[in-house]
């Protein structure tokens, strides 16, 4: 498996009520040419799911590309996300303000 398969099976254990109340929406994630769905949604938010969220027939507040390397260098804060975002690496559509919550995510 790996690292970022590893972050990514610890994720829905990091979805406890009270981050689905504090962020209360659903996220796509692109890691390289994996895609997953982040339902996070206060209720009835499905966790972590494979396939985009319109595989879902879920609409993103937020949709984060990236490749696996940067996303580890993410979660392990070696790489940080506003200069990751200004020199491509991180790519974000969506609600940019609400991307600041996703620390309570992957922080």
């Amino acid at each position: 498996m790996s690292q970022a398969a590893a972050v990514l099976e610890n994720l829905s254990a990091k979805l406890t009520p009270e981050v689905r109340d504090n962020l209360d929406a659903v996220i796509g994630l692109q890691l390289d040419d994996a895609h997953y769905t982040i339902d996070a949604r206060k209720d009835g938010g499905a966790g972590l799911l494979q396939g985009a969220p319109a595989a879902h027939d879920l609409e993103p507040r937020l949709s984060v590309a990236t490749s696996s390397a940067d996303f580890l260098k993410l979660v392990n804060g070696e790489l940080n996300p506003m200069m990751a975002a200004m020199s491509g690496k991180l790519k974000l559509t969506g609600d940019m303000g609400f991307a600041f919550k996703l620390t309570s995510l992957f922080g």
